[in-house]
């Protein structure tokens, strides 16, 4: 029930996306992001990575909207639901297997995008420890990417296709052997810059992900 209502608000928030009605887009995608949340306590998942995903759309279309007090208060609740999360996974006990070791550093890449699109500062530092997280559990490549990863990917995708860069394919399928370290550094790059353009732009246009 959580995630049919919350893929209802997800289309009604993408209606006012593309009418340019960034606002209403905006309360939209954080009342989709409530409803992720609602189906099970902090955990890592889809319902924390579905609703972390909805707050960075939230935090693009307020800023777009010229409501940035609103902007701030999404990446503020998202980077505490991933703060959150993070305490439960990093005081149980460390993950055998390199997929779950890997992953507890998403919320960490969560926390820095946050920081990116809502003009926060503090983004390299929750960066730098993704890439710590990454590196003890031996790097692996962009071919073992979990659920968190892949909505970091398609984000950095709605934000750079949106003003037209070519973004690089290969992170998806890790065909080249690109490991997360490096993802995290191909995506410190980017994601700067193309906010910035796309807060130029005006606009948001891209296909539903």
């Amino acid at each position: 029930m959580a995630y049919e209502s919350a893929r209802k608000h997800k289309e009604v928030a993408n209606e006012y996306r593309r009418a340019e009605e960034f606002s209403e887009a905006g309360d939209y995608f954080t009342t989709a992001a409530y409803a992720y949340l609602g189906d099970s306590p902090p955990k890592t998942g889809l319902g924390i990575t579905n609703a972390e995903y909805c707050l960075l759309q939230a935090v693009v279309c307020y800023r777009l909207g010229d409501q940035f007090s609103r902007a701030v208060n999404r990446s503020r609740q998202g980077i505490l639901i991933a703060e959150d999360v993070l305490d439960r996974v990093l005081a149980a006990e460390t993950p055998e297997n390199v997929y779950d070791r890997a992953r507890r550093g998403a919320l960490y890449e969560f926390i820095g995008d946050f920081r990116v699109v809502g003009d926060l500062d503090g983004a390299d530092e929750a960066y730098d420890a993704a890439v710590e997280i990454y590196e003890e559990a031996g790097d692996p490549t962009t071919g073992y990417s979990e659920q968190e990863r892949m909505r970091l990917m398609d984000f950095l995708d709605l934000v750079g296709t949106a003003v037209g860069e070519e973004l690089e394919a290969s992170w998806r399928t890790g065909q080249h052997n690109s490991t997360f370290t490096e993802w995290v550094a191909y995506k410190r790059d980017q994601l700067p810059s193309v906010v910035t353009e796309l807060m130029a732009l005006g606009t948001w246009n891209w296909d539903d992900v």
